[in-house]
């Protein structure tokens, strides 16, 4: 008898506090925490078997990391698939030519830059610190320029920027150099969007979507 009067003060108490705080998320936040977890399931290899697990790299350094005696900002932030924490560079400056270098474990084939061009923990947290503006990127003697000043592809579904949430952007190669081999990538920041508060330079997310010849 207490078991089921404790289920009954369970659902009439607990259940609705559930689907209210649901039911608060607008529509384009509950789509952009649907495509999250999508992301965490290809993260973790669950359901996108193209997306390259951080098995697939053998290494990420940065030539600079920010100092605190409270928090990590090293290049490592960037693989563990969690918006709340980044990498941030530590030169003095804005952090323009600091450079992130990914060695693979072996040549491999990529399709897809996958980016969070931000301190993407929050709303105030991505404008209160630089984000990258343009970024090179060079492998294979190629570099190619990727410009950051439009969010085309943000959780809200829409061409407009939607900075709270995780806002990973997507860069597909042109086909000639999805069919080459990669054993090294450099990403090189040109330019930066100056943040309200701090003069750091932040990124919290960081991936790569294999491409087909490697799939065979």
């Amino acid at each position: 008898m207490k078991i089921k009067m404790l289920l009954v003060l369970f659902i009439m108490i607990i259940v609705p506090q559930f689907l209210t705080a649901k039911t608060n998320r607008s529509a384009k936040e509950q789509q952009a925490y649907k495509e999250h977890r999508v992301f965490k399931a290809c993260i973790q290899d669950m359901e996108c078997s193209d997306y390259m697990s951080n098995e697939n790299i053998e290494s990420l350094t940065a030539t600079s990391t920010l100092k605190h005696p409270k928090k990590l900002y090293s290049s490592a932030m960037l693989l563990d698939n969690n918006p709340n924490t980044a990498w941030c560079e530590g030169v003095s400056g804005a952090g323009e030519k600091e450079t992130l270098t990914v060695v693979f474990t072996q040549p491999t084939y990529v399709k897809k830059i996958l980016l969070s061009p931000m301190y993407a923990k929050s709303k105030a947290t991505m404008e209160n610190n630089n984000r990258p503006k343009w970024v090179s990127v060079r492998f294979n003697g190629k570099i190619i320029e990727l410009l950051i000043d439009k969010y085309l592809y943000n959780g809200c579904g829409e061409e407009e920027p939607c900075y709270e949430l995780l806002d990973l952007q997507s860069w597909t190669l042109p086909k000639k150099l999805q069919e080459k081999p990669i054993s090294k990538i450099e990403l090189i920041i040109d330019s930066v969007i100056t943040g309200e508060k701090y003069n750091d330079t932040c990124i919290s997310e960081l991936g790569f979507v294999k491409a087909e010849d490697s799939l065979k």
